[in-house]
């Protein structure tokens, strides 16, 4: 699974499992002196920077002694829990799971562009290592691998920071953060619009960043969001190649770190894809039900009226990803708005609450959905504003800019229906979920001939081929469970209604050797069933299938009583019923079929 070499620069924004904020500068040397004298010493190869499991890996490793490798200009994003160096024989999913950690040590939180040297445990050998996995352990999942072949194929590469180091992140804590100079632009490029605040401070390394001038006078403070938003949230939602998702900012109701009765600002994407800044207003843990007046949960100030809403909205600046949105609000409370809006102490460091996270898919209105565990300010967290100082490092490329002023023109995006037009061969690789019809979802899920989870229109006795490039993480399968996922063990989590109709834990490949899966449905078969993954649940969709005789469109009958069984089972249908139920089912996810 790995690259030549020459690999152009991948910008992907992709999510799962986020992992704590929190990392020290790991150290993977232990204290070995090896010789140069095994055939793999001198191998070079990149990993891909492929999602084929939630998160993207990028970075060139080097063999560079008897029991010693290098990692340059590496990346891991989003993080994982449990994520090691790990030692496989094979790239089968049996080996991969029955592999080992190559080093005690784990990769802690996000990691960008850092150069890392790694010592193999003792009882390893290059001879013991057909493959190095990133791997997190808690899920058992290959966030990419490299087969490890033979030295001097490729001439190993120049370290881009020099001698190969532990890296020393940057503190999440603004205050002992080096400062930073705001950022000049090169020549023929736009201005940055992060130069023109006067302090800025990391919020989340890497991800969330906050700027700010100070005008004390009008009683404005001028704030900028800075954010790229990873997998675990832009993908949720959005259109075209827009994301869709939310950042707060705001002041906790007590001397603690609490969004419960928290006056924050929230920024965002909405389904749309216009950006946006509201005045929002935190009664509980939930999701907004927007009743008049006095909404219950994470609302906008009095149910959305715009009358109470102080926040102003300038604009948002998009480069490579990475948004900047920009806003004002009152630094003390006008009294003709909202009682629930708070004062922002200026002058000493004092707790501030911020998150991010995705938005539901209703077009309507931006209803903020659950941050996750990680993506929020921890207990800890302060901050001062004046005087001013400038300690974080800037996300946004010095590129030239797409200056949108709220509206990325995006156009929305729909579950698609592919038919026997479009086959019979069908060809299945992993991508973001965007619109995944039966959310929530994971993230990731199949693509069949690049349409994101598609339904499947198909034909009685009509002979199928699934081409599988998906890895090992995902094995494909036909069944009539609507969540799949039958883990680890297989057959023991299944239940007993659950039926494999053709697929299972071997039917996965690469892009390079995909697996080749032929099926015939017969009369037996259901009229409705899912293409799935054998691991994880929800990755997959709807298959409907009509009989070569009816004429007609697929999907236009539906499956009445029984869940069938494999190569058996005999199904009554009722023409004209599976039409109305697909469209019932579209209402409700809230999604469009085509």
């Amino acid at each position: 699974m790995h690259l030549p070499i020459a690999l152009p620069a991948l910008s992907l924004l992709l999510a799962l499992l986020p992992s704590s904020l929190a990392q020290q500068s790991p150290s993977f040397s232990l204290g070995r002196t090896c010789p140069k004298s095994h055939p793999a010493v001198g191998f070079s190869a990149q990993f891909s920077g492929s999602n084929t499991a939630g998160h993207v890996v990028m970075g060139t490793l080097t063999v560079v002694d008897d029991c010693t490798f290098t990692v340059a200009d590496f990346s891991v994003t989003p993080p994982g829990p449990a994520v090691v160096f790990w030692a496989a024989k094979g790239e089968s999913r049996a080996d991969l799971v029955a592999g080992t950690p190559i080093n005690p040590t784990q990769i802690v939180g996000e990691v960008r562009g850092v150069t890392w040297m790694v010592q193999l445990v003792p009882s390893l050998t290059w001879s013991d290592v057909g493959l190095v996995s990133v791997w997190c352990m808690d899920f058992k999942a290959d966030f990419d691998h490299i087969v490890i072949g033979q030295g001097a194929a490729i001439p190993p590469p120049t370290p881009s920071t020099g001698t190969p180091a532990s890296p020393t992140p940057a503190s999440p804590s603004p205050s002992s953060t080096p400062a930073v100079p705001p950022p000049t632009s090169p020549p023929g490029s736009s201005p940055s619009p992060t130069a023109k605040y006067d302090g800025c401070a990391t919020l989340q390394q890497g991800t969330y960043n906050l700027y700010w001038s100070v005008d004390q006078p009008n009683n404005l403070i001028s704030l900028g969001v800075e954010i790229a938003p990873p997998t675990s949230v832009s993908l949720q939602g959005g259109s075209g190649t827009s994301p869709a998702f939310w950042a707060a900012f705001g002041v906790p109701n007590t001397t603690s770190v609490s969004m419960v009765g928290a006056d924050v600002a929230v920024v965002g994407i909405d389904r749309k894809g216009a950006g946006y800044a509201l005045d929002y207003y935190i009664t509980e843990r939930s999701q907004c039900d927007y009743q008049a007046t006095r909404s219950v949960g994470v609302c906008p100030d009095n149910g959305g009226d715009p009358a109470f809403n102080d926040v102003t909205y300038t604009g948002v600046t998009e480069q490579a990803g990475v948004y900047f949105f920009e806003y004002t609000r009152p630094i003390k409370p006008v009294a003709a708005k909202a009682a629930s809006d708070a004062e922002i102490v200026l002058n000493e460091a004092r707790p501030f609450v911020w998150a991010y996270g995705p938005i539901t898919e209703d077009p309507t209105r931006p209803v903020v959905l659950y941050h996750g565990p990680n993506n929020h300010a921890p207990p800890t967290f302060s901050l001062q504003f004046l005087p001013a100082s400038r300690t974080c490092t800037p996300l946004m490329a010095m590129a030239p800019a797409n200056t949108t002023g709220g509206n990325t023109n995006t156009t929305a995006r729909v579950v698609k229906t592919l038919t026997d037009a479009d086959g019979p061969v069908f060809n299945v690789t992993v991508g973001p979920n965007a619109n995944y019809p039966n959310p929530p979802a994971w993230g990731i899920s199949f693509h069949i001939n690049g349409a994101e989870s598609p339904v499947l229109n198909l034909t009685r006795t009509t002979t199928y081929t699934f081409r599988i490039a998906a890895s090992s993480q995902h094995p494909f399968v036909l069944t009539n469970s609507i969540l799949g996922g039958f883990g680890e063990s297989g057959a023991a989590n299944m239940s007993a209604t659950d039926t494999v109709y053709a697929g299972g834990e071997a039917a996965w490949g690469t892009p390079g050797k995909p697996f080749v899966l032929t099926w015939t449905p017969n009369a037996t078969t259901p009229a409705s069933l899912f293409y799935q993954c054998w691991v994880h649940q929800k990755l997959g969709w709807r298959i409907n299938l009509r009989d070569a005789a009816a004429g007609g469109s697929a999907g236009t009958n539906a499956t009445v009583g029984g869940t069938g069984s494999k190569g058996g089972g005999a199904q009554s249908t009722r023409d004209g019923v599976w039409g109305l139920v697909v469209a019932v089912a579209t209402v409700i996810a809230g999604v469009t079929l085509l």
